[in-house]
């Protein structure tokens, strides 16, 4: 047992992961979201942001268009080389009360590929076209993406958090001209 401080850090997050993964699970759970939130899901996989990005680059204004695939495609380097650093297992992996979902994707999870680009885009979207209250709707959203795979048992919240973290630093970096 690691009884080193980062040691007893990480022990003390992945605890508090799993007791706030299982709350949603367990207590959260009813008929409706298990309809809603695979829906919801899939406003963070890469199908939905990349085509909204195109759609924004073709219909819109090609430039925020640029921007918002940039800000995706920095994020999502960056979330495949952490997973593969990390080496995470999923929850439904590793916890035996959490159902496989069927749902495609890699066996690592931490930081949430699908809650970085919700984020990405959310964020680009949102200091690109500074609507009162569009903001809001927008990164509730991207909030929603991140619930909805806890919701799901492929994440941890503290993979959700780190996604949105991510995909909201990537985007701001792109917009203010770090990455350009």
């Amino acid at each position: 047992m690691d009884r080193s401080p980062k040691g007893r850090m990480a022990g003390t997050l992945l605890i508090g992961d799993r007791r706030i993964l299982e709350f949603i699970y367990n207590k959260i759970s009813c008929r409706i979201l298990d309809f809603l939130m695979p829906y919801i899901t899939n406003l963070g996989g890469a199908k939905f942001t990349i085509l909204t990005a195109i759609a924004v680059f073709l219909f819109i204004d090609y430039k925020l268009g640029l921007e918002m695939g940039l800000s995706l495609g920095v994020s999502h380097l960056i979330v495949h080389v952490v997973k593969r650093i990390t080496n995470r297992p999923r929850p439904y992996i590793t916890l035996k009360n959490i159902d496989q979902v069927n749902i495609p994707f890699e066996p690592y999870s931490f930081p949430s590929g699908h809650t970085t680009a919700a984020f990405s885009v959310a964020v680009t979207l949102s200091l690109s076209t500074p609507i009162w209250g569009w903001e809001c709707i927008l990164l509730a959203l991207a909030s929603l993406v991140g619930i909805s795979r806890v919701y799901l048992g492929v994440h941890y919240p503290s993979d959700v958090l780190m996604g949105g973290l991510l995909g909201t630093a990537c985007a701001y970096l792109v917009h203010f001209g770090i990455f350009v």
